[in-house]
């Protein structure tokens, strides 16, 4: 039984072939394919949930004290009061559109889960 010898990334003349294999789209294609393992994917699938899910709650906490905002000034300051109340409106429309993408992300994590299983 033969075992795997590791390669020596240190020598130049490996280096040499990797390098003239990767100058081609073909050669960088390949690579970047073999870079991503199936827990590189899931492990990135779940980052993006997290970073959708917290852009999500910080987008609804500025809907909300905008909100207030523009609640509290609506006597002293109407001026005011229209820019914090279309700022709110404006950061809703951005949770609406950051809700579906969440929801999709988490779509696409089921259906690749059930194929994977």
């Amino acid at each position: 039984m033969t075992t795997a010898q590791t390669p020596d990334f240190d020598d130049p003349d490996l280096r040499e072939k990797i390098r003239e294999a990767l100058g081609s789209e073909a050669g960088q294609r390949r690579f970047d394919q073999f870079l991503r393992t199936p827990v590189d994917l899931r492990r990135n699938q779940e980052r993006l949930g997290r970073l959708l899910l917290g852009t999500l709650v910080l987008l609804v906490l500025m809907v909300i004290v905008l909100a207030i905002l523009a609640l509290c000034a609506v006597e002293t300051e109407p001026d005011a009061a229209d820019v914090y109340g279309t700022l709110a409106l404006v950061a809703s429309g951005g949770v609406v559109g950051v809700f579906v993408l969440l929801r999709m992300h988490r779509a696409r994590m089921r259906r690749g889960g059930r194929r994977s299983a």
